[in-house]
Order: structure tokens, then C-alpha cells, then sequence
């Protein structure tokens, strides 16, 4: 059985997993909509998840943007842009970096602002029960190191920063937002199961940030595990209160394996 990540996505096409013939545990179907920008916030919307407004073309450029490879490139090749001319440099410039290919397909979508929060779920189709698992932020290199450059070299530099991410940390939220991280993690559970059969089954990320009033908006989602669970191999702090024992997400993608194999359920479980 093969337990689908990020580099599963990075480095191949959707065609490709689609036609793997061993098992996938979760929904390898779902994994197109990770992959294609449109398809992802299609399905982002169907969720009723807040989003940030996309750009189509980057003539259209009139607030502060982030623009966006597709698939799971990690951050790298990512850029921020002011308007039309600002994004064309930037572009040109990732060109002759090697970074990015002339043909390549950019999305653009208005800034986010606020505190990053990754919240990481697990749907068990076998109990029909979602856990909330934990959240982590990501550290991006080099954008996180220009904010420790003043500003007046920061302007005389024409270095386009990069989002690539390096590591990971851990992020406890306010009690008082954890029902509405349950409820947007529900919304698309019940989503994916409307849209692309059998559903969103497995560990899944919701991405995005926290405004001043502690508002959520989603920029991304990872249908699969992510590397950000790998801060919490002893168990979370909010899977403690669900297992009595030491729980990380590999560690309950077994359970869930060996569950459905002691009751004849694999079929649930993978596509």
C-alpha cells in the first residue's frame, strides 16, 4: 500500500499516480484537485472555506498579489507583486534564475496577511469521524530572513525573495478557534465526498492565515499527510485527549490500515 505525500506530488503527474495499480491508501483521485490551482479552489469554495480573491490575468494587478506555481513546488519560485510591471520583472528574473520555464503556468491570488496556521486533520471513513490532529507554521527562506534587513537596503536590492519552505513549528490556537477549525475541516470532508468520490479519507491540511480579528482565509489545502506532522512523532497535544497513548500521524494512518484489515474493510480505505 502506498501512503501518498508531497513529493508523490511534486514529481508526478496526476495521470501518473491516477494509473499506480498498488493500492493507495486514502483517495488518489483527490490529488488532481491539490495539483490543478483551479480545481484546488473550486473545491476550496465548495467547502465554504474563505479564500482569497484569484487574479486571471496579471494585466488585472491592483493590490498586492502572490503568485504561485502549480502542484507541490514547496514554496520555491513563489513571488509577491504590486501590478503588472512589477510581476513581469519578477517573472523574467525567476526565467534567467533557472527557477522558473517560459511556458510555465503562474496562478495569481491577492495577498493574505495575517499569522500562519496549517491545520492538520485525519478522517476516518471507517468511523466517519473527524480528528483534529495539530497546527504548525512553516519557515520560508529567504522572505523570513529580508524582514532582519533594513529597509533602505532592502529597497536598493533587486533580489526577488523566495518561499521555500525550510522547517516546521509548532502553533497552539486559541481554544476559542477550534470550533471553527472542526467546522471548516467538516465543510470539507462533506465537500470532497460531494465532488470527487470517495472523498477526503486520510490526514489533510487546511492552509491559510489569521487576520487582526482572527478571521481564517484559506489559501491552500494538502489532500494527503503533510511534513508539518512531523514536529508531533510523540502524539499532539490535541491527540492526547483522543488516544491514551503516544499517537503521531503515521502512527494512526497504521492503526487505520490495520483496523480495516482485521474487519475486512481495506476497500474503504483505499483507491
Amino acid at each position: 500500500m502506498l501512503i501518498p505525500h508531497g513529493t508523490l506530488i511534486a514529481q508526478m503527474s496526476s495521470e501518473q499516480i491516477e494509473s499506480i495499480k498498488t493500492p493507495i491508501f486514502g483517495n488518489k483521485w483527490i490529488l488532481r484537485w491539490e495539483s490543478d490551482r483551479i480545481m484546488k479552489e473550486k473545491l476550496m469554495r465548495e467547502a465554504k472555506l474563505p479564500v482569497p480573491k484569484p487574479v486571471l490575468d496579471s494585466k488585472d494587478i491592483n493590490t498586492l498579489v502572490i503568485v504561485k506555481r502549480q502542484g507541490a513546488a514547496g514554496g520555491k519560485g513563489y513571488f509577491l507583486a504590486a501590478n503588472q510591471e512589477d510581476y513581469n520583472k519578477k517573472r523574467e528574473q525567476l526565467i534567467t534564475q533557472g527557477i522558473l520555464s517560459k511556458d510555465e503556468s503562474l496562478y495569481i491570488q491577492e495577498y493574505a496577511a495575517g499569522v500562519l496556521a496549517y491545520l492538520q486533520f485525519f478522517y476516518s471513513p471507517l468511523k466517519e469521524e473527524l480528528e483534529f490532529f495539530g497546527a504548525d507554521q512553516r519557515h520560508e527562506s529567504d522572505i523570513e530572513g529580508m524582514a532582519r534587513i533594513p529597509s533602505e537596503q532592502q529597497l536598493k536590492s533587486n533580489k526577488v525573495p523566495s518561499f521555500n519552505v525550510i522547517g516546521n513549528s509548532p502553533i497552539i490556537l486559541r481554544e476559542s478557534l477550534l470550533d471553527e477549525v472542526y467546522t471548516m475541516g467538516e465543510n470539507f470532508v462533506e465537500a470532497a465526498k460531494r465532488i470527487v468520490s470517495p472523498g477526503m479519507n486520510g490526514p489533510f491540511c487546511i492552509e491559510g492565515v489569521y487576520d487582526e480579528n482572527a478571521k481564517f482565509t484559506s489559501f491552500e489545502f494538502s489532500a494527503r499527510i503533510v511534513a508539518g506532522t512531523n514536529i508531533y512523532m510523540d502524539g499532539s497535544p490535541y491527540y492526547s485527549l483522543l488516544f491514551n497513548e503516544p499517537m503521531s500521524m503515521g502512527k494512526r494512518i497504521a492503526r487505520e490500515i490495520k483496523t480495516a484489515k482485521e474487519t475486512n474493510q481495506l476497500d474503504k480505505i483505499t483507491t
